[in-house]
């Protein structure tokens, strides 16, 4: 017990001695203040008068000064200039510093309008500017000068010598910070920017250059380059890459704007700690995707979701940003346990997420759970979408993203399930794999299944980054390994897209469905996948071709070389969001759709060769883009 009341009494005593510091450190500042104003308005006064002021001027002034202080410190006060941690200041401080000035400088001209006899008007004008600016210097100058010195310091320390691409805002934060803040091994030299305006000049002591192209010609002055463009799109990104990897520099840059921290004033802020290395998505990332949150949080807060595939990369992102907008019950299905385990851990606890262990596949287990939750909103996420591997297990596509993907819309309208969202992919259209083919199946169960009145759709979209079907991480694993990397064909190329921004994406375009409709996201420009690997080479600081090697293996069955969002005889409608669009495809008739899907459950149930049913599916989903009397004659037992 004693030791307890120590210890208080130790700590009330450094809270006393806090207080009583910053005490002493704000009456400093007032006494200063006061100080400097009344030596400001007499400075005026004097050479207004040429030192030759007129007999019995002084009584009036000295009312003048003394109405003067009570305004000026007053006004400080009131705008927080005397609590103010001023070796921390901000654009937020200067602001204050601006406001109470230009509020001091009306009141003082309207007391000198009231007594015209007592002070000419011009000094209450002339006299809040400077006291104004002086109020400034007098805050900032720990910063001004603590700046200089430090960076002179930084140019004769050993550290690494880094030029700067762009000298707008977060050019000059990330600077600065690299000056104030002691945690770090960066020494800033020189800016480099493209704007021609800027080239010449000098920010915060350091010469800008220009343009970004000259950079090889400072080679010899730096050791590394920092990209601080954090609004810029990836072809900037890339640009500027090419350029730094040409003159043989390590290279790292400042984020996106959208993975910075907003400060109090709302914006976004930047420091030598946001710095990091380059990754491959920002050189495929695109600009900022904006969501209607109202409508997204309408859709959601409330209702009862279930999310199938829930353990997947993109299920498992779909689950948590459902999370974010106040769900009433939140369901979570997926037939591996470890990922569904995984998942539901990256949900805030507070959302009560569920997680049911079942398989798409068992058409009546689902079936009952939907009858006991019943569901308002279903994102059906859960597929096999390794494109090789399905090419080998063609009976197991079937099997899940054919005939789980019907249990599922099955149970959604056995139910009444209003809005259902089916994720499917860019490989449905004219479909070369067994995992596209099966996917395009899935498109239209969802146009046939709908019930009338409902929002059901459909969602088609590229490569995702990261995603544990996507060529990243396989070649992330060859290069750990020391190579080689594997492409298949130099000329192919993929879209892709962070998962973050997909997921956005497909929870606006579920907003947005008004029947049976497919969307489609804008996936920008397709990425060479030779290139792709040669830059992930490169981010690991090796060279492609000497360090690692890249090795051509030839397409796989199944395989194109270009992807496609959209066939030829699908016609383009714009929607109310530029990143989404909604597709016109062809609809099967319902009686064809069961007549080419019983063919396929007759071939798997009679244990077909899985090449000869991967053929066969393949074959099916072209046929059923065709006219409807070139179909029938291939409906025949297998």
């Amino acid at each position: 017990m004693g030791g307890i009341g120590l210890t208080r009494r130790l700590s009330l005593s450094r809270a006393g001695r806090f207080t009583a510091h910053a005490l002493q450190t704000r009456l400093a500042l007032l006494l200063l203040d006061a100080v400097m104003i009344t030596g400001i308005y007499t400075i005026l006064v004097v050479m207004r008068f040429d030192a030759r002021i007129p007999t019995g001027y002084w009584t009036g002034f000295g009312w003048f000064v003394a109405v003067g202080l009570v305004v000026h410190l007053s006004i400080n006060a009131s705008f927080g200039l005397y609590s103010a941690v001023w070796s921390l200041a901000s654009s937020s401080e200067a602001r204050r510093v601006l406001s109470a000035g230009s509020l001091s400088l009306v009141v003082m001209t309207v007391v000198a309008f009231a007594d015209r006899s007592a002070v000419p008007l011009s000094l209450p004008v002339v006299g809040g500017v400077f006291v104004t600016g002086a109020c400034g210097l007098l805050r900032f100058q720990s910063r001004l000068f603590v700046q200089r010195r430090s960076l002179e310091a930084k140019k004769e320390e050993a550290l690494t010598r880094v030029a700067v691409i762009g000298a707008g805002a977060a050019g000059a934060q990330v600077v600065r910070s690299m000056l104030e803040d002691e945690g770090h091994t960066y020494a800033p030299v020189l800016f480099l920017d493209d704007d021609v305006r800027k080239v010449g000049k000098r920010i915060l002591g350091l010469p800008v250059h220009g343009p970004v192209s000259r950079i090889a010609e400072f080679a010899d002055d730096i050791d590394s380059v920092l990209i601080a463009l954090p609004t810029a799109d990836s072809s900037t990104v890339r640009r500027m890459t090419r350029l730094v990897e040409d003159a043989s520099l390590p290279l790292k840059l400042v984020p996106h704007i959208r993975e910075l921290l907003a400060d109090d004033d709302g914006e976004k802020s930047v420091s030598v700690r946001d710095v990091r290395d380059l990754q491959i998505d920002d050189l495929l990332g695109r600009p900022e995707v904006t969501t209607d949150l109202d409508a997204v949080r309408s859709m959601i807060k409330g209702r009862c979701v279930v999310v199938t595939g829930g353990g997947g990369s993109i299920g498992s992102e779909i689950a948590r940003q459902i999370s974010e907008f106040e769900p009433g019950r939140l369901l979570l299905l997926d037939c591996d346990e470890t990922h569904l385990h995984d998942a539901r851990a990256k949900i805030d606890p507070s959302v009560g997420a569920e997680s049911i262990l079942v398989n798409v596949r068992d058409r009546a287990r689902v079936l009952r759970i939907f009858e006991s939750v019943r569901p308002e909103l279903v994102l059906h996420a859960a597929a096999l979408k390794h494109v090789p591997v399905l090419e080998d297990y063609a009976d197991e596509a079937f099997k899940t993203n054919i005939a789980g993907t019907d249990a599922v819309f099955e149970a959604a309208a056995a139910v009444g399930t209003d809005r259902l969202v089916f994720i499917s992919t860019d490989k449905a259209v004219n479909p070369s794999s067994v995992m596209g083919a099966t996917k395009w199946f899935g498109e239209q169960l969802l146009l046939d299944r709908a019930p009338e009145g409902s929002n059901w759709s459909c969602v088609r979209f590229g490569n995702v980054l990261g995603s544990r079907g996507s060529v990243l991480p396989t070649f992330e694993r060859q290069i750990r390994m020391g190579g080689p990397v594997t492409v298949t064909d130099p000329r192919m190329t993929r879209f892709f897209m962070s998962v973050q921004e997909a997921v956005q994406l497909v929870l606006q375009a579920a907003t947005m469905t008004d029947g049976r409709n497919i969307f489609m996201l804008d996936m920008g420009e397709p990425a060479s996948i030779m290139h792709l690997a040669e830059q992930m080479i490169r981010l690991t600081g090796q060279e492609p071709g000497v360090d690692i090697d890249i090795e051509i293996t030839g397409m796989r069955v199944g395989e194109k070389l270009h992807e496609e969002l959209r066939s030829s005889n699908e016609d383009v409608r714009l929607t109310a969001h530029p990143a989404v669009r909604e597709l016109l495809p062809k609809r099967l008739e319902s009686k064809t759709l069961s007549a080419l899907i019983h063919t396929l459950s007759r071939a798997v149930v009679a244990e077909a060769p899985n090449d000869e049913l991967a053929v066969l599916i393949r074959t099916l989903a072209k046929i059923g883009q065709q006219p409807t009397d070139q179909i029938q004659p291939h409906l025949q037992p297998h």
